[in-house]
């Protein structure tokens, strides 16, 4: 009785969020993909939390990460981190709003050995009932992280990310 009871306290939690599926986020190094979604309150009106959902080349689901919201305002996310180095963080801008949305940078590893960074930037927006990804007026529902590869070192970095 006690296990139904928690149960239906999860599953009745589960039905106040919303989801929204942002974009799909591949890479030419493995065949992990991810799917970016972001969760809104029960009344769809304020985002929640950014959740970076793990698959892999078989669409195999294999984990999830959930950033708060409130997080992501203040400090931004760790999306991916390798041999202790920051890969790739998401922050946003000083303005977003958590109604409305804004502007949001992927600021990546271009050059692990020289520590360079370059940023990726674009808007999360909400239209209506809906959630959605644009970039130079151009809508995004998928990213492609190209690596950046040395002859006999391997991968240094990310070399750019290209939308679709």
């Amino acid at each position: 009785m006690k296990r139904l009871l928690t149960l239906l306290l999860l599953v009745s939690l589960n039905a106040l969020a919303l989801d929204h599926h942002m974009m799909t986020i591949t890479n030419d190094n493995d065949d992990e993909i991810l799917k970016f979604v972001v969760e809104t309150d029960e009344q769809n009106t304020e985002l929640q939390a950014m959740i970076k959902k793990i698959y892999d080349g078989s669409m195999s689901y294999q984990g999830r990460d959930i950033y708060e919201a409130q997080s992501v305002l203040s400090t931004g996310a760790v999306l991916t981190e390798m041999d202790g180095k920051k890969v790739v963080i998401l922050k946003v801008s000083s303005n977003f709003n958590l109604k409305t949305g804004g502007i949001v940078t992927l600021n990546y590893l271009y050059n692990g050995i020289t520590g360079s960074r370059r940023n990726y930037q674009f808007t999360m927006s909400r239209s209506g009932d809906t959630w959605k990804v644009t970039k130079g007026g151009r809508r995004v529902d998928k990213l492609h992280f190209v690596t950046n590869k040395k002859p006999i070192i391997g991968t240094i970095g990310i070399k750019e990310i290209k939308s679709y």
